[in-house]
């Protein structure tokens, strides 16, 4: 299993919000990704300023390619 771990960004990337301001909803950071593809799901892990990626399976044998 491949894990990388990297310092995030200084500046958040820009989303558009969807919920009116007027709502006063605080936002809520984004703390945990996943990316599923044909054959694999890459979790992105994030923690304050570090980022930590790895590739995931469903059932962890890690060389599947039922996924």
């Amino acid at each position: 299993m491949t894990e990388t771990t990297n310092k995030a960004p200084a500046k958040p990337p820009v989303f558009s919000w969807v919920v009116p301001k007027e709502l006063g909803i605080p936002a809520d950071p984004l703390r945990l990704r996943l990316d599923f593809h044909h054959q694999s799901t890459v979790m992105t892990y994030f923690q304050g300023d570090i980022v930590t990626t790895k590739q995931v399976d469903a059932h962890g044998c890690g060389t599947c390619s039922r996924l």
